[in-house]
Protein backbone atom coordinates (compact mmCIF):
# COMPACT_ATOMS: atom_id res chain seq x y z
CA UNK A 1 0.00 0.00 0.00
CA UNK A 2 1.16 3.53 -0.94
CA UNK A 3 0.67 6.20 1.41
CA UNK A 4 1.21 8.75 -1.56
CA UNK A 5 -1.34 11.70 -1.83
CA UNK A 6 -4.74 11.36 -3.76
CA UNK A 7 -6.56 13.18 -6.47
CA UNK A 8 -9.77 12.15 -8.09
CA UNK A 9 -9.21 8.46 -6.51
CA UNK A 10 -5.99 8.22 -7.89
CA UNK A 11 -2.36 8.14 -6.22
CA UNK A 12 -0.04 10.84 -8.25
CA UNK A 13 2.31 12.47 -5.33
CA UNK A 14 4.52 10.41 -3.23
CA UNK A 15 5.08 12.89 -0.86
CA UNK A 16 3.76 16.95 -0.23
CA UNK A 17 6.87 18.38 -1.55
CA UNK A 18 6.07 16.42 -4.89
CA UNK A 19 2.32 18.18 -4.71
CA UNK A 20 3.64 21.18 -3.47
CA UNK A 21 5.98 21.45 -6.50
CA UNK A 22 3.15 20.47 -8.80
CA UNK A 23 1.02 23.19 -7.35
CA UNK A 24 3.85 25.83 -7.81
CA UNK A 25 4.51 24.85 -11.64
CA UNK A 26 0.98 24.95 -12.41
CA UNK A 27 1.03 28.57 -11.35
CA UNK A 28 3.80 29.63 -13.19
CA UNK A 29 1.84 28.10 -16.17
CA UNK A 30 -1.26 30.64 -15.41
CA UNK A 31 1.33 33.28 -14.97
CA UNK A 32 2.83 32.88 -18.49
CA UNK A 33 -0.79 32.98 -19.76
CA UNK A 34 -1.76 35.91 -18.01
CA UNK A 35 1.58 37.49 -19.77
CA UNK A 36 -0.09 36.64 -23.30
CA UNK A 37 1.97 33.38 -24.16
CA UNK A 38 1.20 30.23 -24.84
CA UNK A 39 2.38 27.80 -21.98
CA UNK A 40 2.25 24.97 -24.26
CA UNK A 41 3.31 26.73 -27.95
CA UNK A 42 2.46 24.19 -30.28
CA UNK A 43 2.60 26.25 -33.58
CA UNK A 44 5.61 25.92 -36.20
CA UNK A 45 6.17 28.24 -39.12
CA UNK A 46 6.69 26.12 -42.32
CA UNK A 47 9.51 27.35 -44.33
CA UNK A 48 8.03 25.70 -47.79
CA UNK A 49 5.00 24.05 -48.79
CA UNK A 50 4.82 20.37 -49.75
CA UNK A 51 4.78 21.40 -53.59
CA UNK A 52 7.55 23.31 -53.24
CA UNK A 53 10.21 20.42 -51.68
CA UNK A 54 8.84 18.22 -54.10
CA UNK A 55 9.94 20.80 -57.09
CA UNK A 56 13.10 21.67 -55.02
CA UNK A 57 14.41 18.07 -54.04
CA UNK A 58 11.64 15.67 -56.20
CA UNK A 59 10.23 12.58 -55.45
CA UNK A 60 12.88 10.55 -53.13
CA UNK A 61 12.61 7.19 -52.41
CA UNK A 62 14.10 5.81 -49.02
CA UNK A 63 15.52 2.42 -48.93
CA UNK A 64 14.76 -0.18 -46.87
CA UNK A 65 15.94 -1.19 -43.57
CA UNK A 66 18.19 -3.82 -43.28
CA UNK A 67 17.38 -6.11 -40.46
CA UNK A 68 20.01 -5.85 -37.72
CA UNK A 69 21.60 -9.85 -37.04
Amino acid sequence: MCDGFTRKGSIVFDSEFERNLFDLRKSKLVEIEKLGQAAYPNHFAASHTVPEVRAQWGERRVRPLKPAA
